[in-house]
C-alpha cells in the first residue's frame, strides 16, 4: 500500500488536468527522474514534478492504481485508473510503455468513461 500523500498527489494531478480540459497526462521516468506534462491537442504543458523523495514511489503507485505489472520487461501494457469525482466514477485508460532506461505512463482523459455509480 502506498502513502496517502502519493495517492493524493495523483488524484490532484488528475483533477487539475480535468479542470484544464487536458486530453492526456504524461509521466516520464528516466535516470534523471520524473517529468510530468499535460497534452491538450498539439500543445504540451510541462508541470512541476513532485519532490525527488516522492518520485521514488510515484511510478510504482501509478502502476498499482492502474493494475499494471512492475516486471520491467520492455513493451507496452494497458490498464485503467478509477477516479471518483463527486458521485461520478471515471474509468481512465492508462498506457505504460517501457523502453529501458525510460518508462512512460500516459493517462488518457479524452477516452475516460463514466460509470453510472
Amino acid at each position: 500500500m502506498f502513502d496517502k500523500p502519493i495517492i493524493a498527489y495523483v488524484h490532484n494531478v488528475i483533477l487539475e488536468a480535468i479542470r484544464d480540459r487536458i486530453s492526456e497526462i504524461v509521466f516520464r521516468q528516466d535516470e534523471g527522474g520524473i517529468t510530468l506534462r499535460f497534452r491538450r491537442g498539439d500543445e504540451s504543458l510541462y508541470v512541476p514534478s513532485p519532490q525527488r523523495k516522492a518520485q521514488v514511489v510515484l511510478f510504482d503507485c501509478l502502476k498499482d492504481m492502474a493494475g499494471l505489472s512492475s516486471d520491467g520487461e520492455p513493451g507496452r501494457e494497458d490498464g485503467e485508473i478509477s477516479y471518483t469525482r463527486g458521485s461520478e466514477v471515471l474509468q481512465l485508460p492508462v498506457t505504460l510503455r517501457r523502453a529501458p532506461p525510460v518508462e512512460t505512463i500516459v493517462i488518457s482523459l479524452s477516452r475516460g468513461k463514466a460509470d453510472g455509480g
